[in-house]
């Protein structure tokens, strides 16, 4: 998906700077496809996009849109796929994501937050139906603290502790083999993550 995303904005800028010689410099401009249909459409500045702009791949599906501000990306820009389907929304600032990313894949959606491109607070992951599977704390854009990952009951399954992007240390907990029952390490945790409870089961016992 981030190479769809920067793809998109790669041929943008390498297009416009092949074509600024047939195309206006200022004003609303409409480039087409080969076969005539709209490839993109917005603002011109002094030779540049700037402003809001859209593009459509040779079907006349729109596969990307968003603001440029002073030629920088900048507020929510939205990428689609072949079919139209919404697969990335990212927020910009001054050319750098900052604030929310949402990534939607076919059997998951996915929550990122950046602070001048860099990520930022919890990477979250849901199952199609809205519930949290994973997340994964971030500091200055590297994994930092513990990682939670959940079954479909909520329950706790895997603690990864991170530092600097590494991990120091795994532990899969609150297991229960084919038959539903509980093997190996159980806890319970309170709301401030402290352990509640811990035990060891063997068959259920």
């Amino acid at each position: 998906m981030k190479k769809i995303f920067f793809f998109v904005l790669l041929m943008q800028w390498v297009f416009f700077s092949f074509a600024q010689d047939t195309i206006p410099t200022n004003g609303y401009v409409t480039l087409r496809h080969d076969n005539g249909k709209v490839a993109s459409e917005g603002t011109m500045r002094d030779g540049l996009p700037d402003g809001y702009w859209k593009s459509y791949n040779k079907k006349g599906i729109l596969i990307s849109e968003g603001n440029r501000k002073d030629f920088l990306l900048d507020s929510v820009w939205n990428f689609y796929n072949e079919e139209g389907k919404l697969t990335m929304s990212v927020n910009f600032s001054q050319g750098k994501k900052e604030g929310k990313k949402m990534t939607f894949l076919p059997e998951e959606k996915i929550e990122e937050f950046y602070k001048t491109d860099k990520k930022v607070g919890k990477e979250k992951h849901f199952d199609n139906q809205g519930r949290l599977v994973k997340e994964i704390p971030f500091e200055n854009g590297l994994e930092e603290g513990v990682a939670k990952e959940y079954n479909e009951n909520g329950i706790i399954i895997l603690l990864t502790e991170y530092k600097a992007g590494y991990i120091v240390r795994r532990e899969f907990l609150n297991r229960v083999d084919g038959s539903g029952k509980k093997q190996g390490i159980w806890k319970t945790f309170f709301a401030n993550d402290q352990v509640k409870e811990e035990g060891t089961y063997v068959n259920d016992r």
